[in-house]
């Protein structure tokens, strides 16, 4: 019981130790920006970081191609970031230069790619001689970077329009799955999804459909698979961060 009793006091005590220390790393280092259009004739893209903590902070910053736990030494991009690591001073700014190395990529679709910020905060101070147990955090930012061919001729702001919609059963046919095709080139990233019938409203959780693909929401909770007169509403992140509405119909 005694034994039991201080596990409990040591999880609850580095819990709160952790959400002080996490809590300390989110007022820090904050990225200017929730996405990043790098259009194939630009020369460069720039990034604002911000520090609003009280602290200096390292700063490490890198590109991957969509698996967040590769580390950066292992992650291979057409991309050069400038500066990689650097000192952000408490309320100074920095600005990240992105640079296109010009290896090939694909012309008939964006192409999609992830800026990370990790924010290392600096080792608490302790007077000589003392001795005290500490949980620090590095907090991590991602912000999705679209990479747009130059060949690409179509509106992305019609692209959501264009989204084609249809139910689909899943395998066991217990969750009524409402799919997207996506026959664009570019990548449609919707935050919002909602299924209104004559009885019910369904809410569906947010995804990006990736060009010429499609992408299933689960409608969980709603009564009648494929029912008659469905009206779609949905929202998407567009190119400045901001969403915009749209209203689509399921195909039979």
């Amino acid at each position: 019981m005694k034994n039991s009793l201080f596990r409990s006091s040591v999880q609850l005590i580095l819990f709160v130790l952790g959400i002080q220390v996490l809590s300390a790393a989110q007022a820090g280092v904050v990225v200017g920006a929730t996405r990043v259009i790098f259009r194939e004739s630009d020369q460069e893209a720039t990034v604002r970081l911000s520090n609003e903590g009280e602290y200096p902070a390292l700063v490490e910053a890198w590109m991957d191609n969509g698996d967040a736990s590769v580390t950066p030494d292992k992650v291979t991009t057409p991309f050069t970031l400038t500066p990689p690591l650097f000192r952000m001073e408490p309320h100074r700014g920095q600005t990240l230069r992105m640079l296109y190395t010009r290896e090939p990529l694909p012309q008939d679709r964006e192409s999609v790619f992830w800026l990370n910020v990790l924010e290392i905060p600096p080792a608490p101070k302790q007077a000589e001689g003392e001795v005290k147990n500490m949980l620090q955090f590095a907090f991590r930012s991602r912000i999705k970077v679209f990479f747009r061919p130059k060949s690409l001729t179509s509106s992305v702001i019609k692209a959501p329009e264009q989204l084609r919609w249809n139910w689909v059963a899943d395998g066991a046919g217990s969750v009524c799955m409402l799919e997207a095709d996506n026959p664009t080139a570019f990548h449609i990233t919707i935050n919002a999804l909602e299924i209104k019938t004559s009885s019910q409203r369904i809410q569906a959780d947010s995804g990006m459909v990736a060009p010429f693909s499609k992408m299933r929401f689960a409608m969980k909770g709603l009564t009648s698979c494929k029912p008659a007169n469905a009206d779609i509403s949905f929202s998407i992140i567009n190119d400045y961060g901001g969403t915009t509405a749209y209203s689509g119909v399921v195909h039979e």
